[in-house]
């Protein structure tokens, strides 16, 4: 009797090649359409800030600080974290966007009515009086958002990374000339606030209802059926639990730091965070948009998924921790010629500010990686961490009275933070994660860190401009260097995985990165 030779499963390795084909392509166009979102929406908030801060006092800083905060917890509980189960589904399984429509629509209206109620309480408070109105104003943002979380959803879905980030793109340019012209004719706060809590949110909003033209099955409104959406009730309850937690410092900072430090020390604290966040902190945002929506994919899979966590905590410590050891070091330089003398007051904030952003970035990388792995209540006990040793914090501001006291304090508690969610995500990591993900981008910053602190006196007379370009490109050019010589295969994953790369790597003399 012949035997016939075994036919290769469906399933096999040709599908797995193809699948993780597709992954490193999705990888690869993720990159390329967030880096440009980022890049631009850099450009044209850099703009917006040149203006912004020469034209608007620190006070009126702190109170957005104060109001954006208050609005920022009550969208803890908003349509996304529910929407945001549509990601977590296999491939194959389409989403009922009509549900998620309606639920939204239910959800957004709820948070609009609860703000302009607490900002009914503001006015019988004296303190928090000026802070009435412009929650008021805000809080339309809150019912502009249902549309927008839908799209947002849908194109993260579809992993239609150049639709989404061009969107992004039109967002930022609307509401930071929107924010420039009310700036300018002396709107003060309230510049910011429609801007950014409400113009941003017109674009996505737009597009989905008018040229996409997409309308829910059964009508623009209609109460939802809450026994089909379980599944993304019980989902985003959690994700509501763990973002309440992850808020709940601000929020607190929101309501007791205006009574205890004053609008004014407010507004310089937002302005060392914000020097963090408009630069080193969208590396940080183009991480997580790339990667994340692929990780629950690959849950399944304890080796791929391993394989691809322990890569996305590589590639975010060789970004994250040199660009934020740079800004730790000559954010004061940055801060002169982005913001001028007028917020000098903010130099003793800048460092403290970075290095807690930089333990929120690592903490943030490693609890999507628990999350997306399935453990929710780890992730929601981190959270409950976080919030724990957060709020206990804010009796240093009320005590002291003293802002710089209270950002190092936080910058201690952050990096605590980080290094506890490390604990937490380590068994996801493949064998000798540390050796592999900690030491090179560690021991190429130091030598970087140490030769930029070695150099200064050379160029401490330049003017901020010259002294920023020297100082970054020779930080840079000894970053690669010690990841060249030391750490080939590190530097060759990280370039291997954006566009333009594969050309570094022939120049450097490196092969591929790693799969």
């Amino acid at each position: 009797m012949t035997t016939r030779a075994p036919v290769p499963p469906p399933d096999g390795p040709p599908g797995a090649e193809r699948r993780h084909a597709n992954r490193r392509a999705a990888v690869s166009r993720g990159l390329t359409w967030n880096t440009f979102s980022e890049v631009a929406q850099a450009i044209i908030s850099f703009g917006g800030m040149l203006v912004l801060v020469r034209v608007i006092p620190a006070g009126e800083y702190g109170k957005v600080a104060a109001v954006t905060g208050l609005l920022a917890f009550l969208s803890t509980a908003n349509a996304h974290a529910f929407a945001g189960q549509s990601i977590q589904l296999a491939e194959g399984e389409d989403p009922d966007w009509s549900l998620h429509w309606h639920a939204a629509v239910v959800i957004q209206l709820t948070l609009f009515v609860l703000a302009n109620a607490i900002a009914g309480v503001y006015w019988m408070v004296p303190a928090y009086r000026p802070l009435a109105p412009m929650l008021h104003v805000g809080s339309v943002g809150l019912l502009l958002a249902a549309p927008h979380i839908l799209l947002s959803e849908m194109l993260t879905r579809e992993l239609d990374y150049k639709r989404s980030r061009l969107l992004q793109a039109v967002a930022a340019l609307g509401n930071t000339s929107l924010a420039v012209a009310l700036g300018l004719a002396g709107w003060g706060a309230y510049a910011i606030i429609l801007g950014a809590q409400v113009a941003h949110l017109l674009p996505f909003s737009l597009y989905l209802l008018f040229i996409r033209q997409w309308r829910p099955a059964d009508g623009w409104f209609r109460w939802p059926n809450w026994r089909a959406y379980r599944p993304a009730l019980r989902w985003g309850t959690q994700q509501v639990g763990s973002a309440m937690l992850g808020q709940a410092r601000g929020a607190a900072e929101a309501t007791v730091l205006p009574g205890a430090v004053g609008f004014v020390p407010l507004g310089l604290l937002g302005r060392a965070q914000a020097l963090h966040s408009q630069t080193a902190g969208r590396l940080a945002s183009i991480m997580q948009n790339t990667v994340y929506p692929l990780l629950p994919r690959a849950a399944g899979d304890p080796v791929v998924f391993g394989r691809q966590a322990t890569l996305y905590l590589r590639a975010a410590l060789l970004v994250l921790l040199p660009a934020a050891t740079y800004l730790g070091m000559e954010g004061w330089v940055a801060s002169r010629l982005l913001y001028g003398q007028r917020w000098i007051g903010a130099d003793p904030l800048i460092r403290p500010a970075v290095i807690a952003a930089f333990g929120a970035a690592i903490f943030a990388v490693a609890s999507s990686i628990v999350q997306a792995s399935g453990r929710l209540r780890h992730a929601f006990l981190l959270n409950a961490l976080a919030a724990a040793v957060g709020l206990p914090l804010l009796a240093v501001a009320v005590m002291r009275r003293d802002i710089e006291a209270y950002a190092w304090t936080l910058a201690v508690a952050d990096t605590a933070l980080a290094g506890a969610a490390m604990l937490v995500a380590a068994r996801h990591f493949g064998a000798s994660w540390e050796r592999h993900a900690l030491l090179p981008p560690a021991i190429a910053t130091v030598a970087a860190g140490a030769a930029l602190w070695a150099l200064r006196s050379t160029f401490a007379a330049a003017a901020p401009f010259p002294r920023l370009v020297v100082g970054s490109a020779g930080f840079i050019a000894i970053y690669v260097a010690v990841l060249r010589i030391a750490y080939p295969e590190a530097l060759a994953m990280m370039l291997a995985r954006v566009r333009g790369g594969p050309r570094v790597l022939r120049w450097l003399r490196l092969a591929g990165g790693a799969p």
